[in-house]
């Protein structure tokens, strides 16, 4: 009851109550793989990635299924790049993929996002093309495009990283069309953000006013918008989608959202 009970809870997106059941069923069931597997991925859902990562290393050595000990390996070395421990991090990813051969082009991935985010740039192009390489044209997997669109756009290589872009939002655009409905608002932006990349910046604003109209209270989904603009030299446009957010946040009484609209609207004032 009480491990049905969390699987509730972290379905209604209640992490924080889920815990508690999880770690009643452990109480219980102490040598639980599926418990502590759980009770970690709820810990690091509520941002108590420290907490996590003792329960993530218990199941990490209680479980014999190569492919559920790369899946938690993964999990662990996301909560400790979470709190910024990036060299283990690392080392974790290698371990998974010393281990396990099946899930290369994930492991792959998930090591280039680490270097999009350390550094250097030429090392996550390197991963990100071994991930396409290990894929091997099976399914294209839009997450990796878009990124390594983004690195080769870093490094310069304006044709290859536009190439890059327009095969994610490709991929991106079909999945739209049958995503649910809290998938479609993450696709709106991540297609918007692509175009805002390849230069196509009245799709890109169609996309992400999309977005908007779907979820008005994302403060995120503004703050892509008008930065997105505002890069793009559309500094007007820019203006004018933050004084519509404001309105929209206040309206809503959030002040710490318009405090932090209305000081992104110095900085474009400024330039």
């Amino acid at each position: 009851m009480h491990f049905n009970y969390g699987i509730f809870l972290t379905e209604q997106k209640n992490a924080a109550a889920a815990i508690t059941q999880f770690q009643a069923f452990l109480n219980l069931l102490p040598q639980s793989l599926r418990g502590r597997a759980k009770l970690a991925n709820s810990l690091a859902d509520s941002g108590r990635y420290e907490e996590s990562l003792y329960h993530y290393q218990i199941a990490i050595n209680q479980d014999q299924a190569k492919s559920d000990r790369t899946n938690l390996r993964m999990m662990k070395a996301y909560a400790l790049a979470r709190l910024q421990r990036y060299e283990e991090s690392m080392k974790t990813y290698q371990e998974a993929l010393a281990e396990d051969q099946s899930s290369t082009v994930n492991i792959y991935h998930a090591m280039a996002k680490l270097k999009i985010k350390t550094g250097p740039f030429t090392e996550a192009r390197t991963l990100l093309e071994q991930a396409i390489s290990h894929n091997n044209g099976k399914q294209d997997i839009p997450d990796i495009y878009f990124n390594y669109g983004h690195v080769l756009s870093r490094l310069k290589e304006k044709d290859a990283s536009t190439s890059a872009y327009k095969k994610a939002i490709a991929k991106y655009e079909k999945e739209l069309v049958s995503a649910e409905e809290n998938d479609k608002k993450t696709l709106l932006v991540v297609i918007g953000r692509g175009y805002f990349a390849v230069g196509e910046v009245e799709k890109g604003s169609r996309y992400l006013q999309q977005a908007i109209s779907a979820d008005p209270a994302a403060l995120d989904y503004h703050l892509t918008l008008i930065t997105s603009l505002a890069r793009s030299g559309r500094r007007a446009e820019a203006l004018t989608f933050t004084d519509q957010a404001i309105k929209i946040m206040s309206d809503s009484r959030r002040q710490n959202a318009v405090a932090k609209l209305k000081a992104l609207k110095l900085q474009l004032d400024k330039n």
